[in-house]
């Protein structure tokens, strides 16, 4: 699977929890027992949980994750003779890998964790499924613009047409139309007299990680989050294929000019 965050600050974070026993207690402030590594801006932590309590803690300074890169994570936790080994490795370079021989937990659930409140949290999708992102910033002012790009990332071939589908807290953000940024290709923007929904069409020929389109807001003069989504993204090759991308959501703070 590849996975996508977004950091907004050391506060907010991802996390991968490996043997968890419950399927349907939070890791944090349950009684969940589970590993659980967590990737912070500038360092990561391997967690060791019994019955809710930590039982284990150690850092490890991020020297191998920054932004705008991909990286190839192994993360594991296997029955091994005296214990179960817990490891992450980065494109093969070794974060942590030992033996836990103190009561190992047993064999249970994996799961993705987003902690934090103005992130765009985590995304999870199947590799090498087509992918659009909302590019921007997380915290808008009241009554200023907000401009979002979209980007476009695993295509495998160059010439689409576009359909997006648009939605948007309305209570918050008025969306005031869209702007191309592939030359020679316009935007089509319909089905958009319901507030909170809108319908874009655009013809381009871009590469994967290309932006191709802006679409631009203001916010209103309220205070709080604002979501902001692309639930549809299909695309349509030139042999008439129709492709759909992975969905996007990005939350916005709209907060007090």
């Amino acid at each position: 699977m590849d996975l996508l965050y977004h950091y907004v600050n050391d506060a907010e974070w991802p996390g991968i929890v490996l043997r968890s026993q419950n399927a349907t207690l939070p890791v944090l402030g349950s009684g969940d027992t589970s590993y659980f590594i967590v990737f912070k801006l500038n360092s990561w932590e391997l967690q060791k949980r019994i019955n809710g309590a930590q039982a284990y803690l150690n850092s490890y300074p991020n020297t191998l994750l920054h932004s705008d890169i991909s990286a190839k994570l192994d993360v594991g936790a296997i029955d091994v003779e005296g214990g179960v080994r817990v490891f992450c490795y980065v494109d093969g370079n070794k974060v942590f890998d030992f033996i836990d021989t103190v009561d190992p937990i047993a064999p249970g659930y994996m799961g993705i964790v987003a902690q934090g409140g103005k992130s765009d949290g985590i995304r999870v999708r199947e590799t090498n499924q087509p992918e659009a992102s909302l590019l921007g910033p997380n915290t808008v002012s009241s009554g200023d613009p907000l401009t979002l790009n979209v980007r476009l990332d695993q295509l495998a071939s160059s010439a689409y047409d576009f359909a997006l589908h648009l939605s948007y807290d309305s209570d918050s953000l008025e969306f005031t139309g869209a702007t191309s940024l592939v030359d020679g290709a316009a935007v089509v923007v319909w089905d958009d007299d319901t507030p909170g929904f809108a319908t874009l069409a655009i013809s381009a020929a871009i590469a994967g990680g290309d932006e191709l389109l802006q679409l631009h807001f203001e916010a209103k003069e309220t205070t709080g989050f604002a979501n902001v989504a692309l639930p549809s993204v299909i695309l349509t090759d030139s042999s008439n294929n129709e492709i759909e991308a992975a969905s996007y959501s990005k939350t916005i703070w709209v907060e007090a000019s």
